[in-house]
């Protein structure tokens, strides 16, 4: 009956230590910082003027939007 209850327990113990390190581990790799996400979505543009200035080691860019005819960013940037 006593290893029983040290398996059971081992077994509680390791799923409870396998959840919080995930969340430790999910929870640093979340966000950027210094780039905020918006939880509705904004403005539709239709025109593709965009200049990527900086690429993400996860594959996403960002962008500043341009306008037709001029090298001159808009101030609008975007996350790709």
């Amino acid at each position: 009956m006593k290893k029983v209850c040290i398996f059971i327990g081992g077994v509680v113990t390791g799923a409870i230590l396998v959840v919080v390190v995930s969340m430790l581990i999910a929870g640093g790799n979340s966000t950027y910082k210094g780039i905020t996400l918006f939880e509705k979505e904004g403005e539709c543009i239709s025109e593709n003027s965009f200049k990527v200035f900086q690429v993400l080691d996860s594959g996403e860019a960002l962008a500043n939007e341009v306008k037709q005819g001029y090298l001159i960013p808009t101030g609008l940037t975007v996350y790709f």
